[in-house]
């Protein structure tokens, strides 16, 4: 997450808000096509494989990973997500205050990991990825608002109207995106997408959404990828960096 927009992910009052967005019908389908699409794309590895949840907020999708088996720890640099989270620790395996560009652990010390909304918060997405892969041996899923897209249009205008997370969004095309991961040296493994209605729609005709999903059409709200990690391709190091320590 980045610099300008740290107080407002560390406002106590937008952490209860970013929980009750879930509650809400547009909340719910969003959701439920989020882990979806997570599912989808870390489907060739298997629980209980290691996942790292980088910029986890609440650890929302980390606790719905740990549910299902995986073995998942988070890491967000505000402290106010991290409190919040904190009551999801077990079945979550740990918590780690950390800054996505500066993560504190070993070269592939995890088999996968996770990016939900926080590409579009970031200073230097292209040195996030490249830090995510370094400690992703498999691979790294990304799921991200595109900017051709309503959801995209909306959120801007909340933010030209004063929303503090929102007014910080920089958000990317698909093909931006595809260039993001080239320019991190990873490869895309695979592309989903969904939330194509207005939001005002979409939690009314959920199945219909559902189905429009399953096309990832051009203008949908969310686009996931997979991208390679870096246990493969990633420089050879005699021992980790001062201060990276190892999950194992």
């Amino acid at each position: 997450m980045p610099d300008s927009s740290q107080a407002a992910f560390e406002s106590s009052d937008y952490v209860a808000q970013y929980e009750a967005w879930y509650a809400t019908p547009f909340g719910r389908l969003a959701d439920a096509l989020e882990r979806r699409m997570l599912d989808e794309l870390l489907a060739p590895l298997a629980p209980p494989a290691r996942v790292l949840e980088v910029g986890c907020g609440t650890a929302h999708f980390g606790l719905a990973l740990a549910r299902s088996g995986w073995r998942v720890v988070g890491c967000d640099p505000a402290h106010a997500m991290l409190r919040a989270a904190a009551p999801r620790v077990p079945p979550l395996q740990g918590l780690v205050q950390a800054d996505g560009l500066r993560l504190p652990f070993a070269d592939s010390a995890f088999d996968a990991a996770v990016l939900v909304a926080v590409l579009e918060f970031v200073r230097d997405p292209v040195a996030l990825l490249v830090e995510a892969r370094r400690v992703a041996r498999d691979r790294v899923v990304v799921l991200t608002v595109d900017r051709h897209s309503y959801l995209a249009l909306r959120r801007r205008l909340s933010g030209r109207r004063g929303h503090p997370v929102f007014a910080a969004a920089r958000y990317h095309t698909r093909r931006e995106l595809i260039a993001l991961a080239e320019a991190a040296g990873a490869r895309v493994l695979a592309l989903r997408a969904g939330l194509v209605l207005p939001p005002l729609l979409a939690g009314r005709l959920a199945g219909l959404e559902l189905q429009l999903a399953r096309l990832a059409p051009p203008g949908a709200g969310v686009v996931a990828l997979a991208l390679s990690g870096g246990g493969a391709d990633a420089a050879p190091r005699t021992a980790p960096p001062s201060g990276r320590a190892s999950t194992s």
